[in-house]
């Protein structure tokens, strides 16, 4: 569930890019090499302590304020990243099917029964994902589509 949360967290922060301004205040240049050093520090973390021990705080301060967040200038941006990440990761400690990640429940962290289950999960998300799935207001998909927006 963790893996998964980090990776939906991933995909949360590049797609807010495409929002520009609404998304991030600054353009930020995160990729592949960012998730793949949130893995490595999530497995080494969860290599030294027990299964039912996760330490979400020490992760999300690394994940957050260092693998992601060194690049951040921008204070709201920092606390929007930081914001993202504790939903996300929210969302895996969660052992209720309850916890969402948007109004509709369709954005979530699902059970690792196996990873058929996973793979059918991602495959009925829709296509095009709406703002909320990123916290954002569902109006923001005007400034996508590159319409003007009055201020």
């Amino acid at each position: 569930k963790l893996l998964f949360a980090l990776a939906l967290f991933h995909h949360l922060v590049l797609e807010r890019r495409s929002y520009g301004a609404i998304g991030w205040n600054n353009r930020y240049e995160w990729n592949q090499l960012d998730l793949h050093a949130a893995q490595s520090n999530v497995a080494v973390y969860l290599g030294e302590h027990a299964h039912d021990q996760v330490p979400y705080a020490t992760l999300q301060y690394v994940i957050g304020d260092i693998i992601y967040g060194g690049c951040v200038t921008d204070s709201l941006d920092k606390r929007c990243l930081s914001a993202l990440l504790r939903r996300c990761f929210a969302s895996a400690a969660d052992d209720s099917r309850s916890h969402s990640l948007s109004d509709d429940s369709q954005y979530r962290v699902p059970e690792p029964t196996d990873l058929a289950s996973v793979r059918a999960y991602i495959h009925q998300l829709p296509m095009e994902d709406r703002p909320e799935a990123f916290g954002l207001h569902r109006n923001t998909a005007i400034a996508r589509c590159g319409l003007p927006v009055a201020v």
